[in-house]
């Protein structure tokens, strides 16, 4: 969506980022995306110009007028610094404002030079030009010029002195004298200023003008003087508005990681004897909400936490939003960051209204922290934070960690375990083991139950819970999970036709990303279809988390999985929080009871009785 009307286009090291309509309707096939914008014009100091435009930092100005690449249209080019630095290497961006002068300075010379001709071309222009007389009284303006000053507030002005035409101007919030103004310029010192851009109080707001005033002399000296003025004020509040989309999240409010990289700078620019803390949030189950859901109450979600991290923060505290779920608190002076960390925690975790639905998220928290004298850099401490949140993950979720330097230990090992899990299929390194099931009264084997294995080559076997969260986390778990489904099923069909024992069972683990990829319930299909067993005798194992997650989507799969006539067994029940009314939302055959509960029935009998 464009802001203003004016053209306007973004550039950092001189290429086109963005631009609104009216600038591509200005510079049609002159201008494109990832385009140098210098390419578009044909001027000697085209090259100068645009080298002094990309060494602009924010809130630095330079005005020029170029010629537009086809020869004939004289463009003038207003570049301002929008931001400090843009991204990891620090490139600046400036916001350019084109205007096309080719007809205002025809129609100047019209005005001067033509005499009695000069009302018809004075009212076709768009912008406003007024003329004095040497005493500085309006004597003319066109209807652009009466249009512009009626929205600042005057009726009419025919007859005003300059100094009333331009009450209470200012420039930088600071009222300009009367010497100062750009008309005295002309009146009294016969000098020519352009593109001044004025701040005046208007009938409905402040409006912003950009005006140039040039002296006349027809040779009998200076005789008045001629005002160009064009009402910016949209121009100059898109500008605003370019600068604040640079620096905050659209959705949130909240600013985002390049202005929290600036102000984490800053922060430890000036930090002394007390640590400069930085928390990055993840939110748990997020993703749940979202995909059940839809974006729109993902987004709700997103606008509630960012509310209740602002309310559970101080006001010496600054709240981002990194992107997608992940967030993150600057925090001021005097904090104790494990405190704060777990408060928002609690912040987070209470129940989000959505409507007639109650949705609850959690979040896990990394801090990390600098101190004066550390060779830290900002990105490393960003860096930091991230890896002590992803241990935060892997430590259970809804928790905050502190960074310790051997985290990155582990996290160089799961990037190592994760770049050879993309070939470990293809090369033939997962194997499945069988662990037996045995019935007590005769000892006989009933079934089996698949349990895969990893040896990468050269070394030495993985356990399970090594390599399994890593490809849960990167959702690998969906192709090995298809391959230990086929790989598991095949092996039963073999071994039931080769001892003739059809009735022979095999128990497989599905994960929660398997549950919920979309393709689990066609791939359990087109395995049976395939190996020709019972559908019966094939039972898929859960554990009690996945049913917390997202009840309503995994009841959905579980009903579609009965339908093929597969059997559903929740492992490990007792370790989360379901409770046993909670099953009778999903449709199971078997419940494996964890080890935890026989345990502590055993050693308390007292309190270990049946539920």
């Amino acid at each position: 969506m464009d802001l203003v009307d004016s053209p306007i286009v973004a550039i950092q090291r001189g290429e086109v980022i963005a631009s609104n309509e009216p600038a591509r309707e200005l510079l049609g096939s002159f201008l494109a995306v990832g385009k140098q914008l210098r390419t578009s014009f044909d001027s000697p100091a085209r090259d100068v110009t645009f080298d002094q435009f990309e060494q602009l930092n924010f809130g630095e100005n330079l005005e020029v007028e170029l010629t537009l690449a086809n020869g004939y249209q004289t463009l003038e080019l207003r570049a301002r610094g929008a931001l400090g630095a843009d991204g990891a290497d620090g490139a600046r961006v400036q916001i350019v404002a084109l205007r096309d002068v080719t007809s205002e300075q025809a129609a100047q010379l019209t005005v001067l030079y033509s005499g009695s001709r000069h009302r018809a071309v004075l009212d076709g222009l768009r912008e406003g030009v007024i003329i004095f007389d040497e005493r500085g009284t309006v004597v003319d303006a066109n209807r652009a010029a009466s249009f512009i000053f009626a929205n600042v507030g005057h009726s009419h002005v025919l007859g005003l002195s300059h100094n009333e035409l331009l009450v209470g101007a200012s420039v930088g919030g600071r009222e300009l004298a009367i010497e100062q103004l750009p008309t005295t310029a002309a009146l009294v010192r016969s000098e020519s200023t352009s593109d001044n851009v004025l701040r005046l109080e208007g009938r409905h707001g402040p409006r912003w003008v950009s005006v140039s005033c040039r002296p006349i002399d027809l040779s009998a000296g200076p005789q008045g003087a001629v005002l160009s003025v064009q009402d910016v004020t949209a121009h100059t509040m898109a500008e605003s508005d370019l600068a604040y989309l640079a620096h905050h999240d659209p959705l949130t409010g909240l600013i985002n990681r390049s202005r929290l990289r600036m102000e984490l700078e800053l922060a430890v620019a000036r930090s002394t004897s007390d640590a400069v803390s930085v928390l990055v949030i993840d939110l748990d189950g997020f993703k749940d909400v979202n995909d059940s859901q839809g974006h729109p109450a993902g987004d709700q979600v997103l606008i509630e936490v960012a509310h209740r991290l602002q309310r559970a923060t101080r006001p010496t505290d600054r709240v981002a939003r990194l992107g997608g779920d992940e967030f993150a608190v600057l925090l001021g002076p005097n904090s104790e960051a494990s405190i704060i960390a777990n408060r928002l925690i609690e912040a987070i975790s209470e129940p989000i209204v959505l409507g007639d639905l109650r949705v609850t998220i959690g979040a896990s928290i990394g801090i990390a922290s600098y101190r004066n004298g550390d060779d830290t850099r900002i990105d490393q401490l960003l860096a930091y934070a991230d890896t002590a949140m992803y241990a935060a993950k892997r430590a259970g979720k809804g928790i905050s960690m502190v960074f310790e330097h051997q985290m990155l230990e582990q996290v160089m090992r799961r990037t190592e375990l994760r770049t050879a899990m993309d070939k470990a299929i293809g090369e033939g390194e997962f194997t499945l083991v069988y662990q037996p099931n045995v019935r007590l009264r005769d000892r006989a084997v009933v079934g089996f139950e698949a349990l895969l294995r990893w040896t990468p080559p050269g070394g030495e076997p993985l356990a399970p819970d090594e390599f399994i969260p890593i490809a849960e986390d990167t959702g690998q778990i969906v192709a090995i999970g298809r391959w230990v489904l086929e790989e598991a099923v095949e092996q039963l069909a073999t071994w039931q036709r080769q001892f003739g024992r059809p009735n022979l069972s095999m128990a497989i683990n599905v994960s929660a990303r398997q549950l919920t990829d979309g393709s689990f319930v066609g791939d359990v299909a087109r395995v049976l279809a395939f190996s020709g067993v019972d559908p019966t005798s094939i039972m898929l194992e859960l554990t009690e988390t996945m049913l917390i997650a997202d009840p309503r989507v995994v009841a959905v799969v579980l009903a579609q999985l009965r339908k093929l006539g597969v059997l559903i067994a929740i492992d490990d029940y007792g370790s989360g929080n379901a409770s046993i009314s909670y099953l009778r939302n999903f449709a199971v055959d078997v419940l494996k009871v964890d080890r935890s509960l026989i345990l502590a029935m055993d050693e308390d009998l007292a309190t270990g009785r049946a539920m």
